[in-house]
């Protein structure tokens, strides 16, 4: 979250950005309000991308920075929930989905983060466009396919890999 919303191009150089993150990084559920309007800011450009402002996911009715405040403050919180009674996890985001917007169909999902959940189609299309889906960012799946059963749950490194 803080590489996508702390520190974004045009707000900010890749210097004054990094510190900002370590600040994030650092903070207590006490001082993390410092960082709302920061996300205010970027959540308002990625809710720009699709061309319609408003359809974000939380954003509100008013054409001002605080269209994005619920969404900056339950980010600002740094919390992902998980629903440790379920035993069906297949979608991101799926208990705030279910409690912060009435989307019962993830209801009985655990939600949290799982290795196998395209993880930043369902982030960019929240951001975007106020969906789940939609919004791709080209890939269909992992060189190697990771495992939500075996520890350590992401694949060994490739040896034949690119090295990034």
């Amino acid at each position: 979250m803080k590489n996508t919303l702390l520190g974004q191009a045009p707000f900010s150089t890749d210097d004054a950005s990094g510190v900002r993150r370590k600040q994030f990084n650092a903070a207590l559920p006490t001082t993390s309000a410092l960082f709302i309007a920061d996300f205010q800011k970027t959540l308002a450009f990625q809710d720009a991308l699709d061309g319609k402002c408003g359809n974000q996911l939380l954003a509100g009715p008013e054409e001002s920075p605080s269209r994005y405040r619920t969404l900056a403050k339950l980010f600002a919180e740094d919390r992902l929930w998980v629903d440790s009674t379920s035993s069906v996890c297949t979608q991101l985001f799926a208990v705030e989905l279910t409690n912060l917007r009435g989307r019962k169909e993830f209801s009985h999902d655990c939600g949290g983060r799982s290795p196998t959940y395209d993880t930043a189609n369902v982030w960019r299309s929240l951001l975007i466009a106020g969906t789940t889906t939609g919004i791709t960012d080209g890939l269909h799946q992992d060189e190697h396919p990771p495992s939500a059963a075996v520890f350590p749950f992401l694949a060994a490194p490739d040896p034949n890999g690119v090295n990034h």
